[in-house]
């Protein structure tokens, strides 16, 4: 009914606020870079210390590239489960081992 009639004017309308941007939001609008990431499959379970060093040891940075990971696991002395999907920075090439196989 009514929202289906009104789709198309509503995605105009939105994609011309997005596109003319500065003239309906005077202050900067920051835009972040693009998190690259590369996932992976735990091969076997790790601990959350050696997941952590793969992050330069900043939890912050871990939970951001893995929000999709339950936070209980995400603590000092927890153990990650085999089978757990983790995103790395995709320029973390080589530090890997044998505790992780690539995802598709």
């Amino acid at each position: 009914g009514f929202a289906s009639r009104n789709f198309y004017a509503t995605f105009l309308a939105a994609l011309h606020v997005e596109s003319h941007a500065n003239l309906y939001f005077p202050e900067p609008i920051l835009k972040y870079p693009e998190i690259r990431s590369k996932d992976f499959r735990l091969a076997k379970k790790i601990k959350f210390e050696d997941l952590l060093a793969l992050f330069d040891n900043d939890s912050e940075k871990l939970k951001l590239y893995n929000p999709h990971v339950e936070r209980k696991l995400l603590k000092r002395g927890k153990i990650i489960p085999a089978k757990t999907l983790v995103s790395l920075p995709s320029d973390s090439n080589g530090v890997l081992g044998s505790s992780f196989v690539e995802s598709d």
